[in-house]
């Protein structure tokens, strides 16, 4: 990393804020209540975006520092089939957590609508399942309460995505500076879905395997594998860890369906990880689907964003976090396309297998690099909406106020170097001297004032064509 270059991470975008009246109408109406507050559906006064909004009663939160915890665990989640958190606010009675809204429900209710999922269908609900906790695991998150209630469909469709949510009883299981693996002691879940070893007090990650056992097995007969009268005789049962597969409800299950769910309910020294899960045969028949038309156009896109000035990716940045799924789903048809080991991320040796006819290997290292703004060393999902989002949305001037107002932090009308540095400064290189914020704002400032208004804001970001 150069020094005049800036390291963006789409964690950056989600702050803390005020007065979310301020930004926000409400429905009257609660789209679900909860223990600690209700979901409402609200409309962003600018840009016209539905969310889902939480309300959380902090009298009713007993340890604040755990909650934060969940707010900076799934600010971080950057995946396909994990719910998006957009912003959060605070005021003296409340938090809310402004995320994208799902409207097809949970899996648990669409369990109950069907009785059970056909084979085949599971297997692409399935999928996207394990990929979300891959990524979680990859990340050294646990999750700790994977259940159907934890899986949302986006709309009502019957080929709806579906994505992970509640990331109130997760857990980073390894020390970020140290690299040593956490205990994970704390007796977290829920009865049905709860690993054997959980109860015990000593586990580790893999325990969410088990909890994914137990939704596949539902998901293809419509009752548990363990159960009972009561809590506590439902997790009798989870310890003793007896379970059948009854004929007549499983007889037009596969073998090798039942093959891995047995391979998830073992032991914890046996149990597959989800690399496995993924890359068992059961997944085969999944029929590929043929190679995206869009490709070639992604690709182009790709190739335009190399040339973006420092300002441009950092708005373009900003606004890959905001769309919705409608917006979203040409482009993460590629993504997935393009993804091909399945880890929520693309490496240059993906770009590189996936364009290769196209532009040399060259050509395409220096797309990937100028694409990759965190410098991971690899394309995240955020990143890639950046780079390849359709024009109608980046060019819209509603969605570019927005942006505006995103850096505008102190909301006088006017954007400077210090408070593009006060968002994004913290992950950039720690010895990056104060003029390169300055001459950020330079590659927009027309009229030299050293701040740039919303109309050079404007007229800068349509120059990216």
């Amino acid at each position: 990393m150069n020094s005049a270059s800036i390291q963006i991470n789409k964690k950056s975008f989600i702050k803390k804020q005020q007065n979310i009246d301020k930004y926000y109408t409400f429905d009257s109406k609660p789209l679900g209540k909860g223990s600690y507050g209700i979901v409402r559906k609200g409309k962003h006064k600018i840009t016209n975006q539905i969310r889902a909004i939480k309300t959380i009663m902090k009298s009713l939160i007993e340890d604040k520092e755990k909650f934060k915890l969940e707010i900076d665990i799934l600010s971080s989640m950057d995946h396909p089939n994990i719910v998006k958190l957009f912003e959060w606010y605070e005021d003296e009675q409340n938090y809310y957590l402004v995320m994208e809204i799902c409207q097809g429900g949970d899996l648990f209710i669409r369990i109950k609508q069907l009785g059970f999922f056909q084979e085949e269908d599971a297997k692409i609900i399935f999928n996207q399942i394990i990929k979300s906790i891959r990524y979680c695991h990859e990340r050294k998150i646990v999750h700790r309460d994977l259940k159907p209630e934890n899986f949302v469909f986006v709309s009502n469709d019957k080929n709806s995505p579906v994505k992970l949510i509640d990331f109130g009883l997760s857990k980073m299981y390894q020390n970020p500076k140290t690299g040593e693996l956490v205990p994970l002691k704390t007796k977290a879940g829920s009865p049905y879905y709860i690993a054997p070893e959980v109860l015990t007090g000593n586990y580790n990650v893999i325990c969410d395997i088990w909890s994914c056992g137990v939704i596949l097995y539902i998901m293809l007969c419509g009752y548990p594998p363990f159960f009972g009268d009561t809590d506590n005789e439902v997790i009798d049962a989870v310890k003793k860890g007896d379970f059948m597969f009854e004929d007549e409800d499983w007889e037009n299950v596969s073998q090798q369906g039942k093959e891995l769910i047995k391979r998830m309910l073992t032991a914890q020294n046996k149990r597959i990880n989800t690399d496995e899960v993924l890359n068992h045969p059961w997944f085969n028949s999944i029929k590929p689907k043929a190679r995206n038309n869009n490709l070639e156009e992604i690709i182009k896109k790709m190739a335009q964003f190399k040339r973006a000035t420092r300002l441009q990716k950092l708005t373009l940045n900003y606004m890959a976090t905001q769309l919705n799924e409608a917006q979203l789903s040409k482009i993460k048809a590629a993504y997935y396309e393009i993804d091909e080991n399945q880890d929520g991320k693309i490496s240059y040796e993906e770009v590189y297998k996936a364009f290769e006819s196209t532009y040399s290997r060259e050509e395409l290292q220096q797309i990937t690099k100028s694409i990759d703004v965190d410098y991971s060393g690899f394309i995240d999902y955020t990143e890639f909406i950046a780079a390849t989002m359709d024009e109608t949305y980046f060019l819209n001037e509603d969605n570019l106020l927005n942006a505006f107002n995103a850096f505008d932090t102190d909301k006088s009308g006017k954007i400077t170097g210090e408070k593009l540095k006060s968002i994004c400064g913290e992950m950039s290189n720690s010895n990056m001297p104060d003029n390169v914020w300055t001459e950020i704002i330079k590659e927009a400032d027309l009229d030299n004032d050293s701040q740039i208004d919303f109309n050079e804001f404007m007229k800068h970001i349509y120059n990216f064509k």
